[in-house]
């Protein structure tokens, strides 16, 4: 999720961005406005394609502030067995550690 304060009089209306293109609430995207402070929260960020630049703009009749933030997503890999189980033969009613 990704998260900033704003404060402007009159209150500003709040603008998130991707790689420079508009985002709204969707499947994928949800924004979030409390007095002074929003976030976007991506649902699955774990999907190479929410890699990118993400801007969040306040604007007013007054101006505009941006504050900009590079989400890299981790590439994420199914479990793996390291070492596997090996064949054992144990006496009767000894303990037995696989």
């Amino acid at each position: 999720m990704l998260e900033c304060q704003v404060t402007g009089k009159p209150p500003p209306e709040i603008t998130w961005f991707k790689d420079g293109v508009n985002i709204d609430n969707s499947p994928e995207y949800v924004i979030m406005e409390v007095t002074g402070s929003c976030a976007l929260k991506i649902r699955k960020a774990s999907q190479p394609e929410h890699q990118g630049d993400y801007v969040c703009k306040a604007k007013n009749r007054c101006g505009e502030a941006v504050t900009t933030s590079r989400l890299l997503v981790k590439p994420v890999q199914p479990p793996k067995i390291l070492r596997p189980l090996a064949d054992t033969t144990e006496k009767l009613n000894a303990p037995c550690v696989l």
